[in-house]
């Protein structure tokens, strides 16, 4: 995989993802990594070894700047570099699962076009996923038709199948308004670097470039829905419960229970399909359209549980949202301070998006369970979602 950004959103959400990518152990899967935002050379993001640094230099910028007539066709320029670097790191390896996912500024979509353009005309087999967010508030009025044009560059790109599709977050969703930008933006990084390490995980699970060339079906805008819970611990270990006796500010220990796990995660995949609050983008979610559930569980990959909940929730998705493929990566979700601390599991959910301000709406959701239809999340004391599947729907769905 080779990760790039564009812009300094670009720098922020890729800053993110790579801090996802090694909390999961799985920046080795990285090929390449780098891109173009002038605001930021001085602080280059760090990389491991073995990763080729495909970022601009200070020379090259310098260079561009004191060439070119206007900031825009510098960047172009520049951007046309990192292709450059990018193309020629693929070159010296044949990987047949090799993908390309690009964070993007929807300010200078229209200035990386060409080099998006370039690297596919060069590199054909290799899918490319871009990832973008809307601009912040104070900025809507003034970059409305700004974003209009990004997404009709990304549009053009999806039609040229230049890219596979463009996931679009919203820096005022629900989600965001909810929980905080920065949670939202860690919540997606973790689900995205979850599903680029999966395959390893589980074999049922689909390889990064495969899952990223599946997203095509979704259409040219894929929208993000997203939501945690704190699940409880299981039995701690024995010499942690007698130092817990001692030390009653001692944090719980122990694997993750497995029969609460399926209880929350359960009610985690209808929240991310029904309920508002979890979504991190705009647009209506229609079930009769390709949809992706992540699951991130807090149980090893030697733990008989793990399996187990693989089991129990991948046919309980896709009994409940026939359109829907379940992806299980090991991982503990994005912890919600309100919550307390622990264990927890996160949904993520992947939907066919069209904008608000676009040709058309999706359809309002349909077909939901009666069972949560209209219910809203209820939780304990203890920051412990009450969940409403029955004990009797935990193991059989």
């Amino acid at each position: 995989m080779t990760v790039l950004y564009f812009g300094t959103t670009g720098y922020r959400l890729a800053s993110f993802f790579k801090a996802a990518l090694e909390e999961s152990g799985a920046m080795s899967s990285v090929l390449a990594w780098g891109g173009v935002d002038i605001a930021r050379q001085s602080h280059p993001l760090r990389l491991p070894g073995g990763v080729i640094d495909v970022t601009t230099t200070q020379r090259e910028i310098d260079l561009a700047l004191s060439h070119d007539d206007s900031p825009e066709l510098a960047f172009s320029r520049l951007a046309g570099s990192v292709g450059e670097k990018v193309v020629n790191a693929h070159s010296l390896t044949r990987n047949a699962q090799a993908s390309i996912v690009v964070f993007v500024d929807m300010r200078v979509a229209a200035d990386v076009e060409g080099t998006l353009r370039d690297m596919k005309n060069r590199l054909k087999t290799v899918p490319i996923l871009v990832v973008t967010t809307l601009t912040d508030p104070d900025m809507r009025g003034v970059n409305d038709e700004n974003v209009q044009a990004a997404r009709e560059v990304l549009q053009r790109l999806y039609e040229s199948d230049v890219i596979e599709t463009t996931i679009e977050l919203d820096g005022i969703s629900s989600f965001a308004l909810t929980k905080g930008d920065v949670i939202q933006d860690t919540s997606f990084a973790k689900a995205l670097a979850s599903a680029n390490v999966a395959s390893l995980h589980d074999l049922s699970n689909p390889p990064f470039a495969e899952f990223v060339q599946r997203m095509r079906s979704a259409g040219p805008f894929v929208g993000v829905a997203m939501d945690s819970a704190h699940v409880v611990p299981g039995q701690a270990p024995v010499l942690w419960s007698a130092f817990q006796k001692v030390n009653k500010h001692a944090p719980d220990r122990g694997g993750g229970n497995l029969h609460d796990t399926i209880v929350q995660a359960k009610e985690l995949v209808r929240r991310v399909v029904i309920e508002e609050d979890t979504r991190a983008s705009a647009g209506a979610i229609d079930t009769h359209k390709p949809l992706w559930v992540l699951l991130n569980v807090p149980f090893r990959l030697n733990d008989g549980r793990f399996k187990a909940f693989a089991n129990i929730m991948r046919p309980f998705i896709r009994s409940s949202y026939h359109y829907a493929t379940p992806i299980v990566a090991k991982g503990s979700g994005t912890p919600d301070v309100t919550m307390g601390s622990g264990y927890f599991c996160q949904a993520t959910l992947l939907y066919s998006l069209t904008p608000p301000d676009g040709d058309s709406s999706l359809p309002s959701l349909s077909a939901l369970d009666a069972t949560t239809e209209g219910k809203e999340g209820k939780t304990r004391t203890n920051g412990h979602r009450r969940a409403s599947v029955t004990n009797e729907e935990v193991f059989n769905g």
